[in-house]
């Protein structure tokens, strides 16, 4: 679910779109007079909309930042959940089915990345990413393919509720980028820490949620030495409005981990082939 109750929210929700949709800060910037851009990418059937949303409480305290959201390739009938119906309209997103042969799901998570690396070409570069849930997956794919491309200088990477993309099947595509499922039965020992992310990266984790075992799985993927973890008392979402003083030290490590970033860090244009 996407969490927060949006009668609370003073925002008001624009049209999903699967064009660029951002919030530019009025504020001053924070490099070379031109905003650091924040690439958000969300979950399984919801939004832009919908993520523009959950990161309200987020991006207030991030004024100098410019917020564009990206939608995923697949359109959806049905939301994550009914209350998410209830509450958001449609249409709904997805970055790749959740029940799918590894064929077509691979052909899907192909796509997906070969349109968030069009997101990029268009609307980059971005020194932050953000990604929710499926859209934390995609997130860490990109980061992967742009580390075995050889680009070290990275953006910063925010999961929350993040899961990985082959929690449901073996998918070699996948296991290629980022290594083996450790959850998985049918696990390579050698591929555990094969392309460990070496990123600066933020974690925020629901212990209510029921996906959390997954969340655990795909923080693997990055390096201990730089990973930041955040958890909250719920579910699959990100954590509550009341949560005020988390909020505050998420955006506090953000800021801090942005102005360390090297000059033309971040995700920008990428020629690459994906076999």
């Amino acid at each position: 679910a996407a969490g927060q109750d949006p009668s609370r929210s003073e925002m008001t929700l624009g049209e999903a779109s699967r064009s660029s949709m951002h919030v530019t800060a009025h504020s001053a910037n924070m490099r070379c007079c031109r905003p650091m851009r924040v690439m958000c990418v969300h979950g399984w059937r919801t939004s832009p909309s919908i993520m523009e949303f959950q990161t309200a409480e987020l991006r207030k305290r991030l004024p100098g930042l410019e917020f564009h959201f990206m939608a995923g390739h697949m359109k959806e009938s049905e939301a994550c959940d009914p209350t998410i119906a209830t509450l958001f309209e449609g249409p709904y997103y997805a970055h790749w089915g959740l029940h799918q042969s590894e064929s077509e799901q691979t052909a899907n998570i192909k796509k997906a990345v070969h349109d968030a690396l069009e997101f990029i070409k268009k609307n980059g570069p971005f020194q932050c990413v953000i990604g929710f849930s499926q859209g934390a997956a995609l997130v860490t794919l990109l980061a992967s393919l742009y580390q075995r491309e050889g680009k070290t200088d990275l953006p910063v990477i925010v999961c929350v509720c993040g899961v990985r993309p082959d929690h449901r099947m073996q998918s070699s595509f996948v296991e290629e980028l980022i290594g083996s499922n450790p959850l998985s039965k049918q696990i390579r020992e050698e591929n555990l820490s094969a392309n460990i992310l070496k990123v600066r990266s933020l974690h925020i984790l629901g212990l209510q949620d029921p996906l959390l075992e997954r969340g655990r799985a795909l923080l693997q993927v990055y390096e201990d030495e730089t990973a930041t973890v955040f958890e909250h008392s719920r579910g699959h979402q990100f954590p509550p409005w009341e949560e005020k003083l988390m909020y505050d030290d998420i955006a506090k490590c953000i800021t801090s981990a942005l102005s360390a970033l090297p000059e033309d860090s971040g995700f920008s244009e990428l020629q690459c082939t994906l076999a």
